[in-house]
């Protein structure tokens, strides 16, 4: 049996609201023979599933959440390190503003040992702040996995404009 963590960060906060979205995200992943990090589009709509269930909205995927989503599964499976902070300090509003979201809301769910979307969107459920994100006010997110298939890093991020 894997070793499981989870971790969750809410900053409702004020972001950087000057980012254009005309840009296109940048591709990242892992070193080269590592398993590279990708988007898990099943985990999303198991969210939302979640979240209709419980009258909210749907979140929409925007391609510049992805990109936060993916640079921090990408850098968690990289380091072996499950946290919020990356490996250069950053946090999910940082890496949001990096990827050029204009965010004023942010969340950010961790998790580290699961083998499927299933898997970990039940014990971000099972967790009242990881709960807390995932039906939140945010409006967009998008969630990414990497490293080894049976015990990958994953990284749910959520989202709301300015």
């Amino acid at each position: 049996m894997s070793r499981r963590s989870l971790g969750a960060l809410v900053l409702p906060l004020a972001g950087r609201c000057a980012a254009p979205a005309d840009l296109p995200p940048k591709i990242v992943g892992l070193p080269p023979g590592a398993q590279p990090a990708r988007l898990d589009p099943g985990a999303l709509e198991l969210i939302n599933r979640e979240r209709v269930a419980r009258g909210l909205p749907e979140l929409r995927f925007d391609p510049r959440v992805g990109e936060a989503a993916l640079a921090h599964a990408s850098d968690m499976a990289r380091t072996g390190f499950m946290g919020h902070a990356g490996s250069d300090g950053a946090i999910a509003g940082e890496r949001l503003s990096r990827a050029r979201y204009p965010w004023g809301f942010a969340a950010e769910n961790v998790a580290h040992g699961y083998r499927d979307a299933a898997g970990v969107v039940a014990g971000w459920m099972g967790s009242e702040g990881h709960r807390e994100a995932i039906l939140s006010q945010a409006e967009v997110a998008a969630v990414a996995r990497a490293g080894p298939e049976d015990a990958a890093y994953w990284t749910a991020v959520f989202a709301g404009p300015c």
